[in-house]
């Protein structure tokens, strides 16, 4: 599929857990073959390590990579990637991240049957993603443009979707929710005091901890003429500049996913954090 014509330049960073000595590895696969390699004892502790040192050393490459897509085997925690790249400084304007795309049985990705709701890696893979293909045949087909331009990421496409979501529009998969992971998605019109929604969002970040899969948001700001657009997963929260207010009527929509999810206390404290 890399080498498929008209993709461009892409590196594929392959990371996880090595099934013979269950050491994580990270390997870059470029044009020119293998890049990089690295070895820890922790899985976790190599992906935060490194990662973020794999993506600058790619950046300074006197030919930059037009995509970087990061792959992991079925042991690894998606949520661990993704929080790491929201956590770090990208670097300049280079690299953004763009979505999150999970090979899953069918049985998973549609009703869930014949997977246990115990089998928290499969379950928790489905619930973070934007996209959720069959097959690695299936993946193939969907082709690499498809792949890297799913703009799950981008503060305007982010805005668009939220403020046309209906609360019935937008959940997991049967086989995530089977496993308690649910979609939380919350809005109050009007101006949101800054000062509370810091501590809202702390709060919930605290309660939620390591249950907490994936924050999306466009809020209303007193006195911020511009959407302020927020991607968060677990501990990490990264907030960016969205278009104009305009006279569009402002209105900050929230959407989690995660376990543990009380939609009417949620609502209830975004409330509170109204200006006034």
């Amino acid at each position: 599929m890399i080498n498929a014509p008209n993709t461009g330049r892409t590196a594929v960073v392959h990371s996880g857990v090595d099934p013979g000595d269950l050491g994580a590895w990270i390997q870059i696969h470029t044009e020119e073959g293998v890049a990089f390699t690295a070895d820890d004892d922790c899985p976790c502790c190599a992906l935060r390590l490194d990662l973020m040192t794999i993506i600058e050393d790619l950046c300074r490459r006197r030919t930059l990579p037009d995509h970087v897509i990061i792959t992991t085997t079925g042991d690894a925690d998606v949520a661990t990637i993704v929080a790491t790249l929201l956590a770090n400084e990208l670097p300049g304007n280079t690299v953004h991240l763009d979505g999150i795309v999970v090979v899953a049985d069918p049985a998973v990705s549609e009703a869930g049957q014949g997977w246990s709701p115990g089998d928290e890696p499969t379950t928790q893979r489905v619930a973070i993603a934007d996209r959720v293909v069959c097959d690695i045949a299936a993946l193939s087909d969907l082709g690499l443009q498809r792949l890297v331009t799913i703009g799950a990421f981008d503060p305007h496409t982010t805005a668009r979707r939220l403020e046309g979501l209906h609360p019935s529009q937008y959940t997991v998969p049967n086989a995530a929710a089977s496993s308690g992971w649910s979609t939380a998605l919350v809005a109050v019109a009007g101006n949101l005091d800054p000062h509370r929604l810091e501590d809202w969002i702390a709060e919930v970040q605290y309660q939620l901890g390591a249950d907490l899969l994936r924050l999306e948001a466009v809020l209303a700001i007193d006195d911020e003429p511009n959407r302020w657009v927020g991607h968060g997963c677990r501990t990490a929260l990264r907030f960016s500049d969205g278009s104009p207010w305009g006279d569009t009527p402002r209105r900050s929509v929230i959407r989690l996913v995660g376990s543990g999810l009380d939609t009417d206390s949620l609502a209830d404290r975004l409330q509170w954090c109204l200006l006034g």
